[in-house]
């Protein structure tokens, strides 16, 4: 058997450690299933070991420091969380391992993209009151950054128009310095998965009128 080509294993290892690492969250009794998405690495979350074909996965009690672990995700979306995972997000003082994973995102600014399949059954038999409580919640939720898979219960994001003439910002943290060339006649400023803004930036593209938004949500 031919012996590997280190030098092409190093350069394979870099290549995808610069990949975006795009966070899978499957609660307890969701059924995972390998994912991948091109130019991105997937990383699995495991309420429970169900790990069949998922690679790289972890589970989540394992996980001693979540708050370190959301720093090197571009993304996360939690799969068919349970109510009691979804309250705990709108708490803010969530203490289960998912509940923790998730919030730290939210707190570091990751986009976090939340499954509502078990919502809709939950809402749909729930009274009056139950339902203004959940339209309160999720405003909670949308304003500390969660975002829809799907429709049903929690309702998609608006598609967002069509934007000629947009700047799209790569992977990374980018500060005004480097975009202050780049915004003449730019209509908009699209954010690649694990692009980032910094607080300048954000503020004087706010200032000239050029709107803000990641790939796969709504323009801000």
């Amino acid at each position: 058997m031919a012996r590997p080509d280190p030098e092409a294993l190093i350069a394979r290892a870099t290549e995808l450690l610069r990949l975006p690492r795009i966070g899978l969250l499957w609660c307890r009794g969701a059924v995972p299933s390998p994912w991948t998405l091109p130019g991105t690495r997937g990383v699995h979350y495991l309420e429970e070991p169900r790990a069949a074909g998922l690679h790289p996965f972890y589970l989540l009690e394992g996980l001693s420091l979540p708050e370190r672990e959301a720093r090197t995700l571009a993304l996360l979306a939690v799969l068919e969380p349970p109510v009691s995972l979804v309250a705990e997000l709108v708490s803010g003082l969530g203490a289960s391992p998912a509940a923790r994973l998730a919030s730290a995102c939210l707190d570091e600014g990751v986009p976090v993209l939340l499954d509502p399949s078990r919502l809709e059954p939950w809402l749909a038999g729930a009274g009056t009151g139950a339902r203004d409580r959940w339209t309160e919640a999720r405003g909670v939720l949308e304003a500390r950054g969660v975002r829809w898979l799907g429709s049903g219960g929690a309702a998609p994001l608006p598609k967002a128009p069509d934007h000629p003439g947009a700047l799209r910002l790569d992977p990374g943290w980018h500060a005004w310095g480097e975009l202050s060339g780049r915004t003449e006649g730019c209509s908009a400023v699209v954010l690649a998965p694990g692009a980032r803004l910094t607080p300048e930036a954000r503020e004087r593209l706010r200032v000239r009128g050029i709107p803000v938004r990641e790939e796969g949500t709504g323009w801000r």
